[in-house]
C-alpha cells in the first residue's frame, strides 16, 4: 500500500469511527406505533416526532437520544425509562408516569407536564424553559435564575419575570431573584411591583449579611419613588434611567 492509499484508508477509518452507530431498533419502533406496548424496548435514537402515544406502555424502555418533539404521551407509562438526551420539546406528558425516569440532558422546553408523576426523576442539565405544569420540587433554581438573566439581557422582560418566578417558587429567600424581577417589572412600567420586590430584596440581603446589596436595593427604591427631574423626560426606558441613577452596582449584581 502506497502512502497516498494508506492516508485515504486512515481517513476513512477515522471518519467511520466518528459516525455513531444507528441505535434505532426499527422492529421496536414499529411495535410501539402499532400496539403502544413496548415495555423495556430499545428505542434509543428513534425518530418519533409528533407520534401519538397516548397511554403507551414504555416502562423501562430505552429512549436515550430519541426525538419525541411534540409527541403526545399523555397518560403514558414511562416509569424507569431512559430518556437521557431525548428531545421532548413541546411534548404532551400530562398525566404521564415518569417515576424513576432518567431525563438528564433532555429537552423539555415547552413540554406539558401537568399531573405527571415525576417522583425520583433525574433531570440534571435538562432544558426546562417554558415547561408547563412543572412542580416546584423539580428544577434547579440557579438554572432558572441563569435563564432569567439571559432573558433580561435580551430585553425579554416578560420571560425574565416568568423565570424569576420559578426561582422564587423553589427558593423563597433568593434575594437576587427578587432584585432581578424588580428591574424587569420596572422596565415594563410596573413601578409598584418594582418597589415591592426591591424592598423585599433589601430585607433578604440584610438578613443574609449582604450590606452593599441591601443598600443598592434601597437606593433603587428611592430612585423609583423620587426620580431625578432631569430623568423624567428621558427618551430611554424608565428602568434604564433609574439604573443609570443608581450606578453600575445594579448591573454588577444582575450581570455578574
Amino acid at each position: 500500500m502506497n502512502l497516498k492509499s494508506f492516508t485515504i484508508s486512515a481517513m476513512l477509518l477515522t471518519i467511520g469511527a466518528a459516525i455513531p452507530a444507528q441505535a434505532e431498533n426499527l422492529d421496536h419502533v414499529q411495535q410501539l406505533i402499532a400496539t403502544k406496548q413496548c415495555q423495556s424496548c430499545d428505542l434509543s435514537g428513534a425518530g418519533l416526532v409528533l407520534a401519538r402515544l397516548t397511554g403507551a406502555n414504555l416502562n423501562q424502555a430505552n429512549l436515550a437520544g430519541a426525538n419525541l418533539s411534540q409527541a403526545v404521551l399523555s397518560g403514558a407509562n414511562l416509569s424507569g425509562a431512559n430518556l437521557a438526551g431525548a428531545s421532548l420539546y413541546g411534548a404532551d406528558l400530562s398525566g404521564a408516569k415518569l417515576a424513576g425516569a432518567d431525563l438528564s440532558g433532555a429537552d423539555l422546553r415547552g413540554a406539558f407536564l401537568s399531573g405527571a408523576d415525576l417522583t425520583g426523576v433525574q433531570m440534571t442539565n435538562a432544558a426546562l424553559q417554558g415547561a408547563i405544569g412543572l412542580p416546584p420540587t423539580v428544577g434547579d433554581p440557579e438554572d432558572f435564575y441563569r435563564w432569567a438573566l439571559d432573558a433580561t439581557k435580551q430585553h425579554n422582560y416578560e420571560k425574565a419575570i416568568a423565570h424569576f418566578n420559578q426561582v422564587i417558587i423553589r427558593k423563597s429567600d433568593h434575594a437576587m431573584a427578587y432584585f432581578g424581577r424588580a428591574i424587569a417589572r420596572l422596565e415594563l412600567g410596573d413601578k409598584d411591583g418594582a418597589v415591592q420586590d426591591s424592598e423585599f430584596a433589601s430585607t433578604l440581603f440584610s438578613q443574609q449579611g449582604q450590606k452593599e446589596n441591601a443598600e443598592a436595593a434601597q437606593k433603587l427604591v428611592q430612585s423609583i419613588k423620587n426620580p431625578p427631574k432631569e430623568r423624567k423626560e428621558s427618551n430611554g426606558g424608565l428602568g434604564q434611567s433609574l439604573i443609570s441613577v443608581v450606578g453600575g452596582l445594579l448591573q454588577l449584581l444582575l450581570f455578574r
